[in-house]
Parts: structure tokens; C-alpha cells; sequence
């Protein structure tokens, strides 16, 4: 599913050194410290940044989330679906489930410019679920979302066909829609008790 050789990565100091190994589990958590470089690793991931040494092979295309939707401030969330049903790497159809479990009924028609923080995510999120990608790649995705939604979510990500990866400080409720929970720690992966 995810393989990596010898991959190192840096900006200033190494964040990961000649790291080497591979993660079978298709529902994947990841923690750390702040600055360990999780979402380094999602970026690296999603192909945004290349290691300076070594490689990482991922089973299958990535999505990741981008919960910075400034540059959709003036379109509706029905626009967001619209827009994506055009387009080959977005599967619609289950559209207006999502937007039922995420709690977006009533926000449709408002600009997304005039949202709240954890409805914006939401958006985000729906982007994300309506995405033909085979890995789903996700950061921080329960911060600022209520407490039913995030129920929601964990049961979606659970039911989601294909895989993720998921960064969140909340190991509590991380587990609960993962297989396995990596630390990132000492420039490497190591799996979590």
C-alpha cells in the first residue's frame, strides 16, 4: 500500500532519514509531536513535495484534503457539488448523503465565504468523500466540527471504499476509523501500540 526506501525529507533540519519500510493497512492513522512532520508526510504522500533522497510508492492515486477554500468564498456548497460533477476524478452521486451526514443541509445556499470555520471544513470534507481517488488523505479533520458530526465522519471513513490516511491529535477518536495508528517519531514511522 505505501512503501518507503531509504526516503529522506528536509527543510532545514531532516524531518525523516533514510527511512525505510512499508504499511499494508489501508486505513491508516498517523500522531506525533507538533513539527514531527505529519503533514510533511501527507504531502509527501499526495506526490506536493518529493523526497531529497530515496522514494515512496503509493498503491493507487491520492486526494488530500484542503480545508483553505478562500478561493471558493463566493460560490454556494451546491456550486462545490455542481462544479465537481463535471469533472472525472468526482463521483457525485452520493452527494446529498454526505452532505445529510456532515450537517450541511442548511448550509447550502450560503456562500462559502460566509461560513464558519468547521462548516468550511466541512465543505472540504465533502470534496474529499466525492473523490474517485484510491487513497483519501486527510489533516486534522475533527478540529472545529461538532461533536455529531465527527460521529458521523468517523462512521463514513470507516465505510469508505478504497483507503486514507489520516493526521489528528485526538488518537481517541482517530482509532475508531483506522486500522493502525503510526507515531512518527526519530525521523521514522513506528507503529502504535
Amino acid at each position: 500500500m505505501y512503501v518507503f526506501d531509504e526516503m529522506s525529507f528536509r527543510y532545514r533540519e531532516w524531518v525523516f532519514e533514510a527511512y525505510s519500510g512499508s504499511i499494508e493497512i489501508s486505513k491508516v492513522g498517523l500522531v506525533g509531536k507538533n513539527g514531527c512532520g505529519k503533514t510533511t508526510l501527507l504531502k509527501l504522500l499526495d506526490r506536493q513535495l518529493k523526497p531529497q533522497k530515496g522514494r515512496i510508492r503509493v498503491a493507487g492515486s491520492t486526494y488530500m484534503v484542503d480545508f483553505d477554500l478562500s478561493s471558493y468564498k463566493a460560490f454556494w456548497p451546491d456550486d462545490v457539488v455542481e462544479l465537481c460533477s463535471h469533472l472525472s476524478s468526482f463521483d457525485t452521486t452520493q452527494a446529498d448523503h454526505v452532505i445529510d451526514y456532515l450537517g450541511l443541509g442548511d448550509y447550502i445556499k450560503t456562500p462559502i465565504g460566509e461560513l464558519s470555520k468547521g462548516t468550511v471544513k466541512k465543505v472540504a470534507l465533502l470534496m474529499g468523500f466525492m473523490s474517485t481517488a484510491d487513497v483519501l488523505l486527510v489533516d486534522e479533520p475533527f478540529e472545529s466540527i461538532d461533536q455529531e458530526s465527527n460521529s458521523h465522519l468517523v462512521m463514513m471513513l470507516r465505510q469508505r471504499q478504497g483507503s486514507h490516511v489520516i493526521v489528528s491529535h485526538d488518537e481517541g477518536i482517530l482509532r475508531q476509523c483506522v486500522d493502525t495508528v503510526y507515531t512518527i517519531t526519530d525521523r521514522k514511522l513506528a507503529e502504535s501500540p
